[in-house]
């Protein structure tokens, strides 16, 4: 996914931090042509997906990581200020914009996250993403982290799932599309 993104960057105006996590090196292709790395797109309030873009991006090009914050500041000290109420048990407490820490198992796996993505492709075509296969090797960034699925491995997981799973879950899981050969 990392290789489609940055050979299509050319076609990118406007990037998210999701894709910027994924593809630092399009982040910049985008940047450098005029475009904008937008830390608003994709969920304004996931703070950690926008750190991990700018750590990403600032792996590959420091000043770059610095101007994108400089040109959102306006937005970032609009969303900060938001974040704190006064409560008459101590002077602030954050509110509940922030993610919890901890997450169900089957909201932090890798193959869940890479499944997700399947889906999202297979059923918005118009999407511009390629048909993920076996062959696809997928990159699912967490907290910070870049966790590898291979599509094989993937296929076998979905499979594993279908006929474990029983009941509405069971269901649910059945309806997503299983990854083509």
């Amino acid at each position: 996914m990392r290789a489609w993104i940055a050979a299509n960057a050319d076609k990118i105006s406007e990037i998210a931090p999701i894709t910027a996590s994924i593809s630092p090196e399009a982040a910049v292709a985008v940047t450098r042509k005029g475009g904008r790395l937008n830390l608003a797109g994709h969920n304004s309030a996931d703070w950690r997906l926008q750190a991990t873009a700018l750590w990403r991006v600032g792996a590959v090009e420091r000043d770059l990581a610095i101007a994108v914050i400089e040109a959102d500041k306006a937005r970032i000290s609009d969303t900060n200020r938001d974040l704190v109420v006064e409560s008459e048990h101590s002077a602030c407490r954050p509110l509940a914009a922030f993610p919890p820490s901890r997450h169900p198992s089957w909201y932090t796996s890798s193959y869940d996250a890479a499944h997700l993505f399947v889906a999202h492709v297979r059923n918005n075509p118009s999407s511009g993403f390629p048909i993920p296969t076996t062959s696809t090797q997928f990159e699912v960034v967490t907290d910070g982290r870049i966790h590898s699925v291979p599509g094989a491995r993937l296929k076998k997981w979905i499979e594993h799932r279908r006929s474990e799973w029983k009941g509405p879950r069971g269901l649910l899981f059945s309806q997503r599309p299983l990854i083509g050969d």
